[in-house]
């Protein structure tokens, strides 16, 4: 009995080895990644990435801003002020002399201001400007067969064929600011007005019916700087209102100067 316990015991044992053995030499699987079964997936197009807005205003650039061509209000600026130096005041009666024909000088003593201007000379003291006075008014009678109250258009023909001047324009219906543009390209301005209409304190009253005055610039507050030879000292630099000369601006008309039409006389150097 003992011998047949001992064998069965043997043999267990033998069996137990082998069982052993056989699993120390079986291979081991590496693990396995779970997958998930996926269906084809459908492809979605990028889409713009929204910009970010904002209320704020851009920030100024440090560059300046050029303008462009089609931008001509920095080009043609009329200047905020304008003095035309070398126009230079001379009196319609020099000699301090109203009687006649002194009183009906105004035409001829603004087309000696402007002329001289125009050539660049100047203007000589009351005795020079007495004999150029009547120099005008001997052209005058002899083109016009008078001298007195000359229109606008007769003054040109003053300053074109008795001063040889080549840059004189007739300006019709001029506007304030053709006006000052032409001061400010250099140009000395002759305004026929209805004299009575300037409402200027130095006149004998009531004041001439017609009367020629000559622009030389205009201010920032509003006011035009005339040589007006109306006076024999208080019409140099005198200054008036933009608005008054633009409702006095009249020409002769006859003498119904109230009605006459609007013009200016523009003069520049002689070149």
């Amino acid at each position: 009995m003992k011998l047949l316990a001992t064998i069965i015991i043997v043999i267990g044992m033998s069996v137990g080895a082998w069982f052993l053995l056989s699993q120390q030499n079986e291979p081991v699987s590496a693990p396995q990644a779970t997958v998930t079964p996926t269906t084809p997936s459908t492809i979605i197009p990028s889409l713009p990435v929204p910009q970010k807005t904002t209320s704020e205003e851009p920030k100024p650039s440090n560059t300046p801003t050029v303008p462009s061509s089609e931008d001509t209000s920095s080009t043609n600026m009329i200047p905020a002020s304008v003095v035309l130096k070398d126009v230079h005041f001379a009196s319609q009666a020099p000699l301090k002399n109203w009687d006649y024909p002194y009183q009906e000088f105004c035409e001829e003593a603004a087309s000696l201001i402007a002329a001289f201007y125009a050539l660049g000379k100047t203007i000589p003291g009351p005795d020079g400007v007495n004999a150029e006075l009547f120099r005008i008014k001997e052209f005058e009678e002899k083109e016009f067969g008078f001298y007195e109250d000359t229109t606008a258009q007769e003054t040109t023909r003053i300053l074109k064929e008795f001063y040889g001047l080549t840059d004189v324009t007739l300006m019709q219906n001029p506007s304030l600011e053709d006006i000052k543009s032409q001061l400010a390209q250099g140009k000395a301005i002759m305004v026929p007005t209805a004299g009575r209409m300037l409402g200027n304190p130095y006149f004998k009253a009531p004041g001439p019916l017609y009367h020629m005055i000559v622009l030389k610039g205009y201010t920032s507050s509003g006011y035009f700087i005339t040589q007006d030879p109306g006076t024999n000292t208080k019409g140099e630099n005198y200054t008036y209102k933009f608005s008054v000369i633009m409702n006095a601006m009249h020409d002769w008309n006859g003498g119904d100067v109230n009605n006459g039409a609007k013009v200016v006389i523009a003069v520049g150097k002689q070149k």
